[in-house]
């Protein structure tokens, strides 16, 4: 094919996955009248997340301390900021709605990704047919079919992670461009996903020795380039530099998942990456058994090797740290970029070893195929936009409200059910947030916050425990979580029953004191707290607790059959 046609076909194929990939959202536009409401139908369960920090970054704070949380709005930035900035100042450009931009992202950032994940295998496959396959089964993947459609991570996350691995998998460019090309995209990756570039360094890390082995020397000139990435991180690590020095880092760190353990991770991964080593290890026997003249193709699965051995150090570099962030699954789709690397050159090497083998690929490719198809269809029969009532139009009444009224970067006191909606869509902080806990504060402010917040929830009160992840985060739940998956593999491997281990087995705070203050809690006591947190909107339900919110000083500016706002005086 000439390169005019490879780039025509990329991108016809690119449009077919988007469609295929968005396509309960497209039926919705074009059948729905999806796009002529403001309101956004959640697919991913993160846009409550990503996108009031482009709402924040589009109000020109580049900071990004805090979208939730006015008196940290301003503080630095947690976690790397450039891309939600990159897309706030898209927002702020053109003046887009967050509906809007969100729709752009879904199809204009799948897109991209999908242009470049193609260009990424027909650049691995030197440009045979092969590398379309290799990126279709990528993009087919259930795991990436799902979260292509999150916002930011990966629609902004995964441009400069597929930028590096074309530049990783070239062979025809010059060394020089090519080492530059990889410094440069690694150092951008630094200010977009912490997965992405300690996933870069390892990997480059062990090419790089790797070929050091080879040629019995140092390549000095190879490590050039970490020096550049060194340069272009330097203000990541000034601000990392910075926010240890906060005497809440630590328990921040703690409560968003960072587990201080040494136990193995990603079991199952794990047995995905030994199966395409046993699959590659017996398939190089065989061709230099059968066919010695196709040894010269087995050089093809290095760079795949080298990528599953750095997924199994990333995996698992907590064996050395002591240290694990998070559930390791934010590096599996890097992860399956080298597995899907591995499995098509495995089918590709197979279909030319012989006729009995071309016919077991041609077989294994269309199997694979035809089951991730089905599974992707199945996940489209969870069709979101078919819950015609997924938002309760009196919750709407009340983001409508101070969306006609034109209030922003005020702090509003709200139920649970409504604290994403205003935050998302009014532009107003909260008293306390759903998602403050995976910011950097002190986790006694965030429970301070929380003792009060939704009041007027009797059943919330009564079970403080299901709700104990709106203070704690990940604290208690990523050590359950990871036993978990320890002893479903010890299960799996002794054949015993598994049996999950509950919150309450590790959740060791005592919330009946935070219970009876909720319970026996005055209008004095509320109104300090409304006036402590810079309170000046009240919103609650009619039928919360009138000795409560009836006894707010302030006057009622919008009720309906549901709720109250009162402006705080």
């Amino acid at each position: 094919m000439t390169r005019r046609a490879h780039i025509l076909a990329i991108i016809a194929l690119s449009a077919v996955m988007v469609i295929f990939i968005q396509f309960n959202q497209t039926v919705a536009i074009l059948t729905g009248g999806y796009l002529k409401t403001p309101w956004i139908i959640p697919e991913s369960n993160d846009e409550s997340y990503y996108l009031p920090l482009v709402n924040e970054s589009a109000k020109g704070n580049t900071n990004l301390g805090n979208p939730f949380i006015k008196e940290h709005a301003q503080d630095r930035f947690l976690y790397p900021a450039l891309n939600i900035n990159t897309v706030g100042f898209i927002k702020r450009l053109f003046s887009l709605d967050v509906k809007t931009l969100s729709v752009i992202l879904d199809y204009v950032m799948v897109l991209i990704i999908s242009v470049l994940v193609f260009a990424l295998f027909l650049t691995r496959f030197a440009w045979r047919p092969f590398g379309y396959f290799a990126g279709v089964v990528y993009l087919l993947i259930p795991r990436m079919f799902v979260f292509l459609k999150r916002p930011v991570s990966p629609q902004i996350n995964f441009l400069p992670l597929l930028a590096f691995l074309i530049f990783y998998f070239s062979k025809k460019i010059s060394f020089w461009k090519r080492e530059i090309g990889l410094a440069a995209f690694t150092a951008v990756m630094f200010y977009t996903y912490p997965y992405h570039w300690t996933f870069a360094l390892t990997l480059l890390g062990l090419t790089d020795l790797w070929s050091f082995i080879k040629a019995r020397r140092i390549i000095w000139r190879q490590l050039v380039k970490y020096v550049l990435m060194a340069v272009g991180a330097s203000y990541y690590f000034y601000n990392l530099f910075l926010i240890t020095k906060l005497s809440y880092y630590h328990e921040s760190m703690r409560r968003i998942g960072a587990l201080y353990n040494r136990l193995p991770a990603g079991f199952f991964t794990h047995i995905l990456l030994i199966l395409l080593l046993i699959g590659i290890f017996f398939l190089a026997r065989f061709i230099r058994r059968k066919r010695p003249e196709l040894v010269h193709r087995l050089g093809f699965f290095e760079p795949a090797i080298l990528g599953l051995a750095a997924s199994s150090i990333v995996l698992n570099q907590q064996f050395i740290t002591g240290m694990q962030l998070e559930f390791n699954s934010h590096y599996l789709p890097v992860v399956l970029i080298f597995a899907t690397d591995a499995f098509v050159g495995i089918i590709d090497l197979a279909r030319a070893a012989g006729e009995k083998l071309k016919m077991f690929a041609i077989a294994a490719a269309i199997v694979v195929l035809i089951v991730l198809i089905g599974a992707d269809f199945n996940t489209l029969r969870e069709n979101p936009f078919k819950r015609e009532h997924f938002y309760p139009s009196a919750d709407l009444q009340v983001v409508g409200w101070f969306r006609e009224s034109r209030i922003t970067d005020k702090v509003i006191y709200a139920p649970r059910d409504l604290n994403d909606l205003i935050n998302l869509y009014t532009g107003n902080y909260l008293s306390f947030a759903l998602n403050e806990r995976l910011q950097l504060a002190s986790t006694a402010e965030i429970l301070d916050r929380w003792i009060y917040h939704d009041l007027g929830d009797g059943q919330a009160t009564a079970g403080l425990m299901k709700y104990q992840n709106e203070v704690f985060g990940n604290f208690y739940t990523a050590k359950m979580q990871k036993d978990n998956v320890v002893h479903e593999a010890l299960a799996f491997i002794t054949g015993k029953k598994f049996i999950p281990a509950t919150p309450e087995q590790y959740v060791k705070f005592d919330f009946g004191p935070i219970r009876r203050q909720r319970e026996n809690a005055t209008s004095e006591i509320f109104n300090s707290y409304l006036q402590k947190y810079n309170v000046d909107y009240v919103v609650y339900r009619v039928n919360d607790r009138p000795d409560i919110f009836g006894l707010v000083p302030g006057d009622i500016v919008f009720q309906s059959e549901k709720y109250i706002i009162k402006k705080r005086k």
